[in-house]
């Protein structure tokens, strides 16, 4: 797909195309109208992004009706598949049932087209991406229900912390409702739970007080930042990410030995997002060195390792745009697949398929740059193990 940065110009070009299209060949206009659709879903992963990917939907539903008929059966498949990618990042933004069972109707309805035997490739990723959001969707309403009554609960203890009849706590349950509005970001409303799961932590840090609370006061600053840079990834008001790292960094150079390797990991991350906002690879180089660092530091836990070799690997998909692809790929499987062994012995079957199906679409990458059966055939494997556990038999649409 187009660069972000050069992604406005086609757009432009194609829209100036399509005026000249519409009055001369009807098929033209359609293929401009999904490539339209396309663009549109990359420039909506840096601005805009409600506005650009309800674009791109437009566009694609312009181009499905352009290419209405059974002559175009797999045009429309295409733009079908088309449609699924930019419908799975909306579900990713709304965390909603609606735009969960539109993504997953969508994918289910590509099926009936590409089979695995025809279309092996397509065959993967709509398998791959089908078992991630059976994993999102899966008892949607019942977290939600769990996670506000948990809040519930906690918002009732605050005011006896506060009226001073219990010894100091209150930093500890702020820090709580604040891990609590995170975790609830990824279901519902993200972008206000991200901003209550804020107010928290710095209420949490008001909170910390007298001797022993170092360590608390690492985890909720480290708590605190990680949420704003989340803010910042889902395109909310986001704070300088310059300014955002460095303090990042000042929270590695004061925190308890212990947080070292979350806070490393979450600068990682820091540097990784700057890197659409930088020219160069060096943004991504010092993220990698970053992880490096958090997983040779002594004080990390087992499931800290699994959770760092998962963003390493996911950041070696993002140097595979930029550098070698077919090292790159095969660098992000080394780590996708340590990790999800990493789970698999801590018991996390939920974990350890999500790092399967990560392993499939690092695959499916791979057999792209490097033509493979082998890779394919993998990347079916791979995906195919990660629906055992979240596939629809398990959890289906109510």
């Amino acid at each position: 797909e187009t660069p972000v940065r050069h992604a406005a110009t086609p757009i432009r070009a194609l829209e100036e195309s399509a005026l000249y299209s519409s009055r001369s060949s009807p098929t033209s206009l359609g293929v401009i109208k999904r490539k339209l659709g396309g663009l549109y879903r990359v420039l909506a992963a840096y601005e805009d992004q409600d506005e650009n990917l309800a674009l791109s939907l437009k566009s694609y539903e312009e181009a499905s009706l352009i290419f209405d008929g059974s002559e175009y059966a797999e045009d429309l498949a295409d733009i079908g598949l088309e449609r699924s990618r930019t419908l799975i990042l909306l579900a990713g933004r709304r965390r909603t049932s609606e735009s969960y069972g539109e993504a997953i109707a969508a994918l289910e309805e590509a099926l009936g087209f590409y089979t695995a035997t025809g279309y092996p490739a397509e065959y993967a990723f709509i398998r791959v991406s089908l078992g991630r959001l059976y994993k999102e969707f899966s008892s949607l309403e019942q977290k939600q229900r769990d996670m506000r009554k948990a809040l519930e609960n906690l918002e009732q203890s605050v005011a006896i912390y506060q009226s001073g009849t219990l010894p100091s706590g209150l930093a500890e349950i702020k820090n709580n409702m604040g891990n609590l509005y995170s975790a609830l970001s990824l279901l519902d409303e993200r972008e206000k739970n991200l901003e209550l799961a804020c107010e928290s932590y710095e209420q949490s840090l008001k909170a910390v007080s007298g001797d022993g609370t170092g360590q608390v006061r690492s985890i909720v600053n480290n708590n605190l930042l990680a949420t704003k840079l989340a803010i910042c990834e889902t395109g909310g008001a986001c704070e300088d990410l310059e300014k955002l790292t460095a303090q990042l960094e000042n929270c590695l150079e004061e925190c308890t030995p212990g947080v070292r390797p979350a806070v490393m990991n979450n600068l990682a991350a820091a540097t990784r997002a700057q890197f659409g906002l930088s020219s160069g690879e060096g943004r991504l180089e010092k993220s990698r060195e970053l992880y490096r660092q958090a997983l040779q530091s002594p004080e990390v836990s087992s499931v800290a390792i699994a959770q760092i070799k998962n963003n390493l690997g996911n950041l070696y998909l993002d140097m595979a745009q930029y550098g070698n692809a077919v090292t790159n790929c095969k660098n992000a499987i080394s780590e996708f697949a340590d990790a999800a062994s990493l789970y698999a012995a801590q018991r996390d079957k939920e974990a350890a398929a999500l790092l399967k199906s990560n392993l499939g679409s690092a695959y499916h990458i791979l057999a792209r740059h490097e033509n493979s059966l082998a890779n394919i055939r993998m990347s079916l494997k791979n995906s195919e193990d990660a629906l055992t556990v979240f596939g629809k038999h398990e959890y289906s649409l109510r």
